[in-house]
């Protein structure tokens, strides 16, 4: 199955392709590896996350927090169709930005994410 995305192409290319602002299909598709790495604060998550916990975006959608989910959800939504924010960062070291870090919204015990994406060698097989 091909999961056609799209993102901004802030240029115009040289064979004439799309001008600022107009929308680029990606025909790229990508997993999306969700892993808990830091529970700061008091240290338990109150749904029972541990740090190491690995979650799979879209697979394992009913096994993470709702409230985490909910601030997680817009980067999830770049990295799976392609993009990326300055803020994010390149882990292995090939140029290109595919991790990002955000962190639940409980005051008391802020669980950490780090969310990755990597791109699917043969989509649809």
């Amino acid at each position: 199955m091909a999961v056609v995305t799209t993102k901004l192409n802030p240029k115009r290319g040289p064979d004439g392709g799309p001008k600022k602002g107009e929308l680029m299909a990606s025909k790229e598709e990508y997993d999306i590896r969700i892993e808990i790495i830091k529970i700061m604060e008091q240290g338990d998550c109150p749904r029972g996350h541990k740090v190491g916990d690995v979650f799979k975006y879209p697979e394992d959608l009913g096994k993470l927090c709702p409230t985490a989910f909910h601030v997680l959800y817009p980067s999830i939504e770049v990295l799976r169709s392609g993009g990326s924010f300055f803020y994010y960062t390149d882990e292995d070291g090939d140029g290109i930005k595919d991790t990002d870090y955000s962190c639940c919204p409980d005051y008391k015990r802020p669980v950490v994410f780090k969310m990755t994406r990597t791109k699917i060698k043969n989509p649809g097989l």
